[in-house]
């Protein structure tokens, strides 16, 4: 909501029209269930106050920026403070009213008004009592009523909005330092969590379900059962075309890097049924794959691919 959408349903992504996004986030060290959550509001949520594609210096106060309205102190001469924010994220908390609104999870009534510094910007100054402090001239009240006039209403609407949500996650490294076998269970086991539809009794972290409240449900595993028929001969068609192989566990120092833009592609494991393990991309890389290598376990997806692939006993 905001601006106009991508379409990102065409052919060459495969989804047959469903496809709603991709977020691709760099590096592993982002990978924690707020980075996550974030990401996935971007589907909704761009350009909606006047601020770029975050909150700001506003109190929309979600997990796309913004801070708690009860903190906000006027310090005179336009400067503010509102305690310990960020502008463009935030972490450990849960979705806010406005955004669970765009994501089509709570009606238009229930979204208070957003207090919205449009220049907002740092003065380099902090308050030892307030925190951080702000400058900003152009201040303004937006309420809901006016977003909707700005935007138009959110479509569908709460009553027939999408509620349970499906995702893969693709693994994407340099074919020089493939992922170690710890870091594939540990982001597996992550996406687990993250997709949990219940509470993780952790006061300090939110799923996607705690996040939306209980409202909505976000998918990632058993990918292999949704795989669309004809997807084996596809992904290795594609794969021995851009010459690539599939990850073997090894001991690499730097798992998750992604140096260079070749293409990768990869299935799911019956270890790992949330991830897509990447491929590697590299000279000889088809004649390894078929080969297998002897430096290491044999890849991770192999049982998942047809054709001269080492499989596992």
């Amino acid at each position: 909501t905001g601006v106009q959408m991508l379409d990102y349903r065409q052919p060459y992504y495969g989804s047959a029209g469903k496809l709603t996004g991709v977020a691709w986030i760099p590096l592993h060290s982002c990978l924690d269930y707020s980075t996550l959550a974030h990401e996935i509001m971007h589907g909704w949520a761009n350009f909606v106050l006047p601020y770029a594609p975050h909150w700001g210096f506003s109190s929309a106060n979600g997990l796309l920026g913004g801070f708690d309205r009860s903190k906000l102190v006027e310090l005179g001469e336009g400067r503010y403070a509102a305690g310990d924010f960020r502008p463009n994220y935030a972490d450990g908390k849960p979705y806010s009213p406005l955004e669970l609104y765009l994501a089509g999870l709570l009606p238009a009534e229930e979204v208070p008004d957003i207090w919205v510094a449009s220049d907002g910007a740092w003065t380099g100054e902090s308050d030892d009592e307030h925190g951080r402090i702000f400058a900003a001239s152009e201040v303004e009240e937006w309420s809901v009523e006016r977003i909707i006039e700005e935007h138009g209403p959110r479509t569908p609407a709460v009553a027939d909005s999408q509620k349970a949500f499906r995702a893969a996650f693709v693994l994407v490294a340099d074919w020089e330092y493939p992922p170690e076998r710890e870091a594939l269970e540990e982001l597996s086991a992550l996406l687990r969590g993250f997709s949990n539809p219940a509470d993780d009794e952790d006061d300090e972290t939110y799923n996607f379900y705690e996040a939306t409240g209980g409202r909505a449900t976000f998918a990632t595993g058993d990918l292999t059962r949704w795989r669309k028929p004809g997807a084996e001969a596809s992904l290795a068609a594609t794969a021995r075309a851009f010459n690539v192989r599939p990850f073997a566990a090894s001991r690499s120092p730097r798992p998750f890097v992604a140096s260079h833009g070749s293409p990768r592609f990869g299935g799911a494991t019956r270890a790992n049924p949330h991830l897509l393990c990447g491929a590697e991309h590299g000279p000889g890389a088809a004649e390894s794959a078929a080969s297998g290598r002897a430096d290491g376990p044999p890849p991770r997806f192999a049982e998942d691919l047809p054709g001269p692939y080492p499989t596992h006993p």
